[in-house]
């Protein structure tokens, strides 16, 4: 870059100009201080003489009063003479710029009053004046002399005190002792004093004034100096940016707006050697703008095509959609023809991206696209909405025909992918949305389709079906029970219900299940199946939870503290709470807390939740366990357990499902598993407990199958607390242990 549009060296400049501008104000402060300093000096200087002036005057003064006095006798030149000498010595203010008070004490003695003077002794003002010791010295010896000389004045006046009616001898002799040789040799030895002083004073103070003024001229000419440096270099500067700018601000100002209006067109000329100046800039960037301005019409069609199209299917996005179904609802009305608006969702579809990696995924979806785009007509519109979700919108396409059109999507869809190396194969779950009888707007059509999307996938997957009416009302229901759900613990809605459970062989009492029920001011019970599920959803299973747990360890601790005979209380784990890292040490904190013993605390967790991740759980059973928690597998025989797991998990208890318990007396099938449960149990040293038990014909069998425990309408339906209490109380435990 040329030098001389360099902006460092242009930075160089400004900090120079900046440290010239610091040195110029240093020194212009400094030669004001030396100014003043020399001042001050002169003001000593002229002080010291005013002192010592003052010192002769005062002399002088009292000479030519005294003598006054002693030749007239006039009281006024006493009372003037009093007055001087209580002024010299501080008892009175002393006169400031004192010289030739004698004549203006004749002429007005009260004008020489000095209401804001000192009154401090003439001593203490030549102390304070900072003279030498020399001249100390001298003043000293000159005011001592002066007093001696005042007291033979004083001496003189009392001889011709006329109130004494002195004689003319008297006052002769008065008259002579302030003018004989002695006296003028006093008078003379004064002077003499304190024109040494003087001459010191001169020499002193000539030499302070002379060195103040000599360095207040070095900083005068320092200060100049440093003025000229500062206008030079202001006047470098001054080249130096226009050197920067390379024109005028005006040109620089119109050509910045012209860019900041859009005109590229214009170029911007720059004179030879300003190429690296703000104008070449300007130019370089005009050039830049120009190419870009070139291009623009091409990015702008980019990206009014991206805007409507997928990037990576080239299929039409969701605002595409849109437009083109708006177009569509408006010609079918006209028509009076009906259009499908399928939505098709790939089943597992994460699953692919997790293990093989988006790659794959992507060239998966690519490859369905350019078949989907094959089946489609003209009238019929093909969009990917989503990472793996499309939407079709057929148009003049009746229920049949919609219902036909989905099955060979599936079918499609269903056929082999070559992905790289992998041979993929993917199913589809769609939900269709008829126009006009399923809605009139594209949103609406789209959700309806979207709740029956969902309905394929509750069921299995890999299928097609219609919107209903019944879809919309589950919908809506499970939105109502998801916002109630938020409120319900904090309003205290839910409550505790306890089924007993029982020994098989004899009907005793070994402990409850407790079992949570909703009661909803609007939606009226809610079942534990239709909420639970929502819940944990939501996450609002963790504190629901830990209310259940609290609740049931309260109660039964409550019951013993009553008499009852203590019991394990039974409490359902759902899969979110029993995979909580937090889960043994707020157990710990309930028991505690509510002082329940842990081996009275029955935890019951599914066979499924244990089996998801085998490894995570046995740690989780095994830190409850070493608390002293029991722990049960729920539902067992619905999942599918592993022996292996099975033995390392700290269970105590399996629960058969009522599946099984249901049709035991009817179906050997079921029977057989019931059977194979009790006896792997019984091998592993692990009790077993059948729920669901509502028959005698039930119990009969269980109890010749082996199996420990049973729990069902048997035995007693769920109770609230108090009816559980009075059950047990008087031992109404079922029909089936009475007799």
């Amino acid at each position: 870059m040329n030098a001389k549009s360099n902006p460092a060296g242009y930075s160089r400049y400004l900090w120079l100009t900046l440290g010239a501008f610091v040195l110029f104000l240093v020194t212009f402060l400094l030669y004001l201080q030396a100014v003043r300093d020399r001042d001050r000096v002169s003001e000593s200087r002229r002080r010291s003489f005013l002192i010592a002036e003052a010192l002769r005057q005062s002399s002088d003064d009292l000479t030519r009063i005294a003598r006054a006095y002693v030749v007239t006798g006039d009281s006024a030149y006493r009372q003037q003479f009093d007055e001087i000498l209580d002024a010299r010595d501080g008892k009175t203010a002393l006169v400031a710029e004192y010289q030739n008070i004698y004549w203006e004490l004749l002429q007005a003695p009260a004008q020489n009053s000095c209401p804001d003077c000192r009154g401090i002794p003439l001593v203490a003002v030549i102390r304070e004046a900072g003279f030498t010791e020399d001249e100390l010295e001298d003043l000293e010896s000159a005011k001592n002399q002066s007093d001696l000389l005042a007291a033979t004045e004083y001496a003189a006046m009392e001889l011709a005190n006329p109130t004494y009616a002195p004689d003319i001898a008297q006052r002769s002799q008065a008259i002579a002792m302030l003018h004989d040789a002695a006296y003028n040799q006093a008078k003379a030895s004064i002077k003499t004093a304190i024109g040494a002083f003087n001459r010191k004073a001169d020499v002193r103070t000539r030499a302070a004034v002379y060195s103040a003024e000599s360095y207040a001229d070095k900083l005068r000419t320092a200060f100049v100096v440093f003025c000229a440096l500062l206008l030079s270099l202001l006047a470098a500067m001054r080249f130096r940016i226009a050197s920067i700018l390379g024109g005028s601000v005006q040109e620089l100002h119109a050509r910045i707006a012209r860019l900041g209006s859009g005109d590229f067109s214009a170029s911007i000329s720059v004179p030879k050697g300003r190429e690296f100046s703000i104008l070449g800039w300007l130019s370089e960037t005009q050039a830049n703008l120009a190419r870009i301005d070139a291009r623009r019409n091409d990015a702008e069609e980019r990206i009014r095509y991206l805007a409507h199209f997928d990037v990576l299917t080239g299929l039409p996005n969701r605002l595409q959609l849109q437009e083109r179904a708006v177009q569509a609802f408006g010609r079918a009305r006209q028509e009076g023809k009906p259009i499908a608006l399928m939505l098709l969702d790939l089943d597992l579809f994460k699953d692919i991206n997790d293990t093989l990696g988006h790659g794959v995924g992507d060239a998966l979806l690519v490859d369905l696209a350019r078949r989907l785009r094959a089946l489609a007509g003209d009238d019929d519109t093909i969009s990917r909405v989503g990472g793996d979700e499309f939407i079709f919108l057929l148009f003049g396409a009746s229920e049949a025909g919609a219902a036909s059109a989905a099955q060979r999507i599936l079918d499609v869809i269903a056929a082999p992918c070559q992905v790289e190396h992998h041979e993929l194969n993917v199913s589809g779950s769609i939900g269709i949305a008829m126009y006009p009888s399923h809605g009139e707007d594209f949103e609406v059509l789209s959700r309806r389709a979207d709740a029956a999307m969902y309905q394929i996938k509750r069921d299995g997957r890999h299928g097609y079906t219609f919107y209903s009416m019944q879809l919309e009302a589950h919908k809506v229901r499970g939105l109502q029970i998801a916002n109630a759900l938020r409120h319900a613990l904090a309003r205290g809605q839910f409550r505790l219900v306890y089924q007993p459970q029982v020994s098989a062989c004899d009907g005793t009492l070994v402990g409850a299940e407790a079992l949570i029920r909703w009661t909803h001011p609007e939606l009226g019970e809610v079942p534990p199946a239709e909420f639970i599920p929502i819940a944990e959803d939501s996450g609002l299973i963790i504190p629901i939870g830990e209310w259940v747990l609290r609740t049931a360890v309260r109660q039964a601790r409550a019951w013993m503290r009553d008499g009852l005979p203590p019991l394990v209380i039974a409490v359902n784990l759902s899969a979110i709470q029993f995979r909580h890292p937090g889960l043994p040490s707020q157990v710990t904190t309930i028991l505690e807390e509510e002082g329940l013993p842990a081996e009275y605390l029955e935890l019951e967790l599914t066979e499924s939740v244990a089996m998801r991740e085998p490894d995570r759980a046995i740690a989780i059973m095994d830190a409850l366990h070493e608390r002293g928690v029991r722990l049960s597998i729920d539902d067992f025989g619905t999942g599918y357990s592993s022996l292996n797991y099975l033995k390392k998990f700290k269970v105590y208890k399996l629960k058969i499902d009522r599946s099984f318990v249901r049709d035991i007396y009817t179906d050997v099938d079921d029977r057989a598993i019931v059977e194979a449960v009790t006896h792997m149990a019984g091998s592993l040293g692990l009790l077993t407990i059948a729920e669901g038990v509502e028959t005698l014909e039930q119990l009969e069998i269980l109890k010749a199958q082996g199996c420990d425990e049973l729990q069902g309408y048997l035995v007693s339906k769920p109770l609230s607390a108090d009816q559980f209490e009075a059950m047990v109380r008087v031992g109404a435990l079922g029909p089936a242990f009475l007799t």
